[in-house]
């Protein structure tokens, strides 16, 4: 567990030394039928923010809304693209992208 945590860590601190992404980036979708309509709104309202804005405010508000309702793998995805995008908040979002991680292996 804490081996894959810490191989996340190191590739997403490898990755915020770099520039932005090189290729367009999937935007994580979650299967939306399991979810209760609401969420499934709020997700595809975020998720219609970043492919509009791309920027790392969008990516961020993604994964936070992906974490808000247990969607760890994919909120860990956002999380690592934002921590690529330059700003203010690369290593919140590096630290949230390991959260995430951690979460996703964790027996809930």
């Amino acid at each position: 567990m804490r081996s894959r945590v810490f191989a996340t860590c190191v590739v997403l601190l490898t990755a915020a030394c770099g520039a932005q992404p090189a290729a367009p980036v999937e935007i994580p979708l979650p299967d939306l039928a399991r979810l209760e309509p609401q969420v499934a709104d709020k997700i595809r309202a975020a998720r219609a923010a970043v492919a509009a804005r791309g920027d790392g405010d969008a990516w961020r508000h993604l994964g936070r809304v992906l974490l808000a309702h247990h969607q760890w793998p994919q909120a860990e995805r956002a999380f690592a693209v934002a921590g690529e995008l330059p700003g203010e908040q690369r290593a919140e979002s590096l630290y949230l992208a390991g959260c995430a991680a951690d979460f996703a292996g964790a027996p809930y």
